[in-house]
């Protein structure tokens, strides 16, 4: 899907292309080994890019991690809501690195990744975008208190 936007991108530009279509890619929730490395904290990070068939100015996201436990899904953490601007070097995307939560190493629970919001695009037009990492994926660390 990131393969066919980027061409279409390519082959149209923003001019007279096709209509505008977005699309959020909402990685697993993980266990983030740099700021382990660099800061000594235990967090589960949670990568989003925004991907657009057309160029962008930013993409604005509410996110939140979720956990599966029992059977049951709830939520773990809601993030406060980001403003990613895309870049020149890559007008149509836009990337969420910093999207991070301190957790207790050593406790496993399984959590997935939602996000929603929209794009502004350079044309002036919003998109609304959403997505999800899908499945739960077990972690070795949990959010919140045990």
């Amino acid at each position: 899907m990131i393969g066919l936007l980027a061409a279409q991108f390519l082959f149209f530009g923003d001019e007279g292309g096709p209509e505008p279509e977005c699309i959020l890619n909402v990685e697993h929730p993980h266990l983030s080994t740099s700021l382990k490395e660099t800061l000594g904290i235990s967090v589960i990070k949670l990568n989003i890019t925004s991907i657009c068939n057309v160029p962008q100015i930013h993409t604005r996201i509410a996110s939140k991690i979720l956990k599966a436990e029992n059977s049951q899904e709830s939520v773990a953490h809601v993030f406060p809501i980001r403003i990613v601007a895309s870049t020149s070097k890559l007008p149509q995307t836009a990337f969420f690195k910093n999207i991070f939560i301190q957790c207790i190493p050593g406790v496993k629970a399984s959590y997935r990744g939602f996000a929603a919001g929209t794009v502004k695009l350079k044309s002036g037009k919003e998109v609304s975008v959403s997505g999800s990492s899908e499945k739960f994926v077990a972690v070795n660390c949990t959010i919140g208190a045990q």
